[in-house]
C-alpha cells in the first residue's frame, strides 16, 4: 500500500491567506472586481478567481476605473501608487501582508537616517518582484538591490549601508551575501560599524525550511507544487530537491509522470507559500489513482 501524505506546512502563507480571503469576501458581494497586479503567483488559483469576477490590472490603468473594487496585494505598493489610488473615485481594499508593510516603514525611517550620513540602502532580492518594488520606493536614500550573495560591484565600501532582505528571499543565500559583504569590509579596512543588517525575511518562510527538509526525507519520491513565477517555489523546491533527488516540481497534475512512482511506498504533496490547499489535494488525489 503507498502512503500518499499531504505536507502540513504548506499552502499559503498568512499574507496570502488574507488577500485571498479578502478577495472571497469582495467577490461574494460584488460581480466584479480588480487586482493591482496578480494576487499570486498561481495560475491555477488565478483562474479560479477570474471566473468568479476578479480581472488583474496594472497601475497604468487606475485612472480608466471609476466606483470600482481595486485590490492591492500581499506585496504591496509604492508610494507613488498608493497615491494614486487614493485619489482615485475606486473602492481600494488594501491587502498588503502586515509584515511588508512594516518593512515598509522600516526601509522609509532608516533611509532617511542614510540621507543624513551619506548612506545607502542595500535590498536583497528580486530586482522585478513587486515587493522589492515596493520597497525601493520607499527609499529616501540611494538604493541597491542585489540578487546574488557574491554582487558587490554597485555598493559603495566607503559609505555606511544598510541591508534589508525581501521577505522570501533564500534564507541560505541572504546569509552568505551578508558574510561576503563584512569579509569585503574587512578586506578594504572599512569599519564593520559602517553596516546594518535587517534580516527582513518571514517568519514563516523561515520555518518552512527545517519542516520541508524533515518532509522531503521522510518520502521515497517528493511532488512539490509550485507556479512558475514563484520566487519562493523557486527556493523551497531546491531545498526539497537537495534533500531528495526525487523531487519532482509542477504547476499543476496534468503534469503528473507515473514512472515517477514506481516503487514508491511513501509520496509526499507539497508547494510553494502560494500554493492553495485545493490544488494540493488534487494532486494528492490524482497521484493516488496513478499509484
Amino acid at each position: 500500500m503507498v502512503k500518499i501524505s499531504i505536507d502540513p506546512f504548506a499552502g499559503f502563507c498568512p499574507g496570502v491567506k488574507k488577500t485571498i480571503s479578502l478577495a472571497g469576501e469582495i467577490l461574494a458581494s460584488n460581480d466584479y472586481a480588480y487586482s493591482l497586479g496578480e494576487l499570486v503567483h498561481c495560475p491555477e488559483e488565478l483562474n479560479r478567481l477570474s471566473e468568479q469576477g476578479l480581472a488583474v490590472i496594472g497601475s497604468e490603468e487606475v485612472g480608466k476605473f471609476s466606483n470600482s473594487v481595486i485590490l492591492i496585494r500581499a506585496h504591496g505598493v509604492t508610494p507613488e501608487i498608493q497615491h494614486e489610488l487614493e485619489k482615485s473615485d475606486n473602492i481600494i481594499v488594501d491587502s498588503t501582508c502586515s509584515i511588508v508593510r512594516r518593512l515598509q516603514q522600516k526601509v522609509r525611517s532608516v533611509s532617511q537616517q542614510m540621507l543624513q550620513s551619506n548612506g545607502q540602502i542595500v535590498i536583497f532580492g528580486k530586482k522585478k518582484h513587486p515587493e522589492v518594488e515596493g520597497l525601493v520606493g520607499y527609499s529616501n536614500c540611494k538604493v541597491i538591490v542585489i540578487e546574488k550573495p557574491d554582487e558587490f560591484s554597485k555598493i559603495e565600501i566607503s559609505r555606511p549601508i544598510s541591508v534589508f532582505a525581501q521577505t522570501t528571499a533564500n534564507v541560505v543565500d541572504f546569509e552568505s551575501f551578508i558574510t561576503n559583504l563584512s569579509d569585503k569590509l574587512s578586506e578594504v579596512g572599512v569599519n564593520r560599524e559602517n553596516l546594518q543588517v535587517y534580516n527582513t525575511i518571514c517568519g514563516s518562510i523561515k520555518m518552512r525550511v527545517p519542516k520541508l527538509r524533515e518532509f522531503a526525507r521522510e518520502n521515497d519520491v517528493i511532488v512539490f507544487v509550485s507556479g512558475e513565477q514563484s520566487s519562493n517555489g523557486t527556493y523551497l523546491s531546491s531545498i526539497a530537491l537537495k534533500e531528495n533527488i526525487n523531487t519532482h516540481k509542477i504547476s499543476s497534475e496534468t503534469e503528473l509522470m507515473p514512472q515517477w512512482f514506481e516503487n514508491a511506498k511513501k509520496i509526499g504533496i507539497t508547494g510553494a507559500a502560494s500554493t492553495p490547499e485545493w490544488l494540493l489535494n488534487r494532486v494528492a488525489e490524482s497521484v493516488r489513482k496513478q499509484c
